[in-house]
């Protein structure tokens, strides 16, 4: 049902989009509304309900007999903005702009050979720390238990129901073969020269920290690019026809004559039916606010718009 919020947040806009002197009055200007559009269309989420409210303060404001006229002269602009190719390069730049922070790595970079070497300088410091506690020696526990990691790693491989999560993490049997092989030569080290073996260590410790956030930046950068581009598939069309007919769905049964509470202590008026206050949707009740002329105006206009789409 996420979509309806679509059509429901335009519907909030036409309640009081009638002219630039309404707009300025409520705090808004046609830029503002294409925004909210292409936002709408684009994440699914409905306004805030500052804007919500502002909806509803203006459109009370207008004349009754002129609610109608603004809800059908706004809509027409709406809607051909929506099909125009004005909407469609706004909602690609939008949907572009979003996804912009997010890029494929450069293993080249020399931030990694920067990070790299802060990472083995944290890990010299921190030996340093421990030696003095008498604690020197339990590096080696770390290289005992990444081997016993990347030895269980390597044979979780030949169980293809797990495996295909571990290759997604970039474990592969040539990558950890070469990880074993790698700390195996460091651990030899160990008895004849602890400080070239720890040495050695902390080199391949930072190197192997440095690898797994350009994969994780890369894995990122990839799911982003895939999202992008659904998003840029975009069926407009399908989206809005969508939209419509759950608006109508959901502003089919208001009952305009329900009665409000006094407002409470939080200054919040409540329906004195308890059945709506409890079962109606956010939606159904911010449109109820919205009054009957707009809202029934606004219907009329979404069945005229959803039989062209047909």
């Amino acid at each position: 049902m996420k979509s309806k919020y679509f059509l429901i947040a335009a519907i909030a806009l036409l309640a009081f989009n009638s002219g630039d002197e309404v707009l300025t009055k409520v705090g808004t200007n046609p830029q503002l509304m294409k925004e909210r559009v292409v936002q709408n269309i684009n994440n699914n989420f409905s306004l805030s309900s500052v804007v919500y409210s502002l909806s509803v303060k203006a459109c009370k404001a207008l004349p009754v007999a002129e609610r109608a006229a603004a809800v059908k002269a706004v809509g027409d602009l709406v809607k051909a903005y929506i099909m125009s190719d004005a909407f469609s390069k706004d909602y690609e730049t939008y949907v572009r702009n979003q996804y912009a922070d997010y890029e494929k790595p450069n293993a080249n970079d020399p931030q990694w050979k920067e990070k790299e070497e802060n990472y083995r300088a944290e890990l010299v410091e921190s030996q340093q720390s421990m030696e003095k506690m008498g604690y020197g020696n339990m590096f080696k526990d770390n290289i005992d238990m990444q081997l016993g990691m990347y030895n269980g790693l390597l044979g979780s491989l030949n169980d293809e129901s797990i495996a295909e999560t571990y290759r997604k993490q970039g474990y592969t049997e040539e990558n950890l073969k070469a990880k074993i092989n790698d700390l195996e030569n460091i651990l030899a080290l160990y008895n004849t020269d602890k400080t070239e073996c720890f040495n050695q260590y902390a080199r391949y410790s930072a190197h192997e920290k440095v690898l797994l956030e350009i994969a994780d930046q890369d894995n990122r950068y990839t799911e982003m690019q895939k999202e992008m581009q659904e998003k840029l598939a975009l069926n407009k069309t399908q989206k809005v026809k969508a939209a419509l007919q759950e608006f109508l769905d959901i502003s089919a049964d208001i009952d305009f004559n329900a009665q409000l509470l006094p407002k409470n202590q939080y200054g919040l008026q409540q329906f004195s039916n308890p059945t709506y206050e409890r079962e109606k949707s956010r939606e159904w009740k911010m449109l109820f606010r919205a009054g009957k002329e707009p809202v029934t105006a606004a219907r009329t206009f979404a069945q005229n718009w959803l039989k062209e789409l047909n």
